[in-house]
């Protein structure tokens, strides 16, 4: 297993630094009334764009409805916005 992260961190490092090279923000997508699933997804993809230096906003449509996901949005303080929101961030 450790040969694979391996080689998904060298992979990581190199799509990351091909998209630092031409932009100095990423907006992370959800599917529509995003689930833990993709909520988690988007906050790791967030926090390694933040490592690399770069700003990441991570976006939504839908709703938000079921009170465990917003349990999860309160309780890691994850901050998301409307994809209507895109191009004010």
């Amino acid at each position: 297993m450790s040969n694979n992260t391996s080689e998904y961190s060298k992979l990581y490092s190199f799509l990351l630094s091909k998209v630092k090279s031409k932009h100095k923000k990423l907006a992370i997508l959800c599917h529509d009334s995003p689930d833990p699933d993709a909520m988690a997804s988007a906050l790791a993809l967030q926090e390694m764009a933040i490592r690399a230096k770069m700003k990441a906003n991570i976006y939504y449509d839908g709703e938000i409805n079921h009170s465990q996901n917003r349990a999860m949005i309160n309780v890691l303080d994850i901050k998301m916005f409307k994809i209507s929101d895109l191009g004010n961030g």
